[in-house]
């Protein structure tokens, strides 16, 4: 399998998995702290994007400077986690 067939592979499996049914959690940020956090924001998965994912998940040694990846999906510091607020849950029906 070539490194393209691969990243296209995995892009498919994350759209795939975004679409399952799971238990929904609901946290509110206020986005005003977006001025005292460092973002990367990827508007799609691509190459770079499947990169940074695997290396965070795979690489205990791995670190970035980023506050949050992809808007509200990733927090990835405590100074970040600190600004949502747990408002609920819904099971999947």
């Amino acid at each position: 399998m070539t490194q393209l067939s691969f990243i296209t592979f995995c892009i498919e499996l994350y759209a795939e998995h975004k679409e399952a049914s799971s238990t929904e959690i609901y946290q509110e940020f206020d986005e005003a702290h977006y001025r005292d956090l460092k973002v990367i924001h990827f508007p799609e998965p691509t190459a770079e994007w499947l990169k940074m994912v695997c290396a965070c998940r795979s690489n205990r040694d791995y670190s970035h400077d980023y506050d949050i990846m992809n808007d509200q999906i990733y927090f990835a510091t405590e100074k970040a986690l600190a600004y949502l607020r747990y408002t609920g849950f819904e099971e999947p029906s």
